[in-house]
C-alpha cells in the first residue's frame, strides 16, 4: 500500500507542471487554415479569407493585418514593391538582408512587407503593431506561424 506522503511526492511534481501547461496553452493560438498557406491566429484576434487576401483583426480592434498571395505575372519583384509603396503613399522601400522588401506608409502607422515566393508575391501589412508590444509580438508570432499549402 501506498502512503499518502508517498503518494504526495511523487505526483505533486506532475501535477503543478501539468496545470501550468493548462493555464499557459489557451494563451497563444489556434492554426488556420486558408486556400494556400496557414497561420497561427492568437486568442483574442479573427481571421477570415476574402478571395486572395486573409484579414487578420484583434477583437479589440487596436491592430490588423491583412495576408495577400498572388501571382507575379511576371513582373520583377522590386517593380511591384515600388508599385505598392506608390499605391499606399508609402515610404521608399527597402530590400533586407532576406531579400523582402518593406515599407512604412499611413503617415508611419502601417508598415507592409513584400516577400517572393516562386511565381508569387506574399504581401503582409500591419496596422498597430507599434501600439503595444502585445501587438507587436502577437504580429511577429503569426508571421513566424506562415506556412505555404
Amino acid at each position: 500500500m501506498i502512503s499518502a506522503q508517498k503518494f504526495e511526492s511523487k505526483y505533486f511534481l506532475p501535477a503543478v507542471l501539468l496545470f501550468m501547461l493548462m493555464l499557459i496553452s489557451p494563451a497563444y493560438a489556434k492554426v488556420h487554415e486558408f486556400d494556400n498557406f496557414s497561420i497561427d491566429v492568437p486568442n483574442g484576434w479573427k481571421a477570415n479569407q476574402e478571395k486572395s487576401t486573409v484579414y487578420i483583426l484583434k477583437n479589440d480592434k487596436t491592430a490588423s493585418m491583412t495576408i495577400t498571395i498572388h501571382s507575379r505575372e511576371g513582373l520583377n519583384f522590386e517593380d511591384i514593391a515600388k508599385e505598392f509603396s506608390k499605391q499606399l503613399n508609402g515610404s521608399e522601400f527597402e530590400i533586407d538582408e532576406d531579400g523582402d522588401a518593406n515599407f512604412l506608409f499611413n503617415d508611419d502607422k502601417s508598415y507592409a512587407l513584400l516577400m517572393e515566393s516562386g511565381e508569387d508575391f506574399i504581401l503582409i501589412s500591419m496596422t498597430g503593431h507599434n501600439t503595444s508590444s502585445k501587438n507587436e509580438e502577437d504580429m511577429r508570432n503569426i508571421i513566424n506561424s506562415f506556412s505555404s499549402n
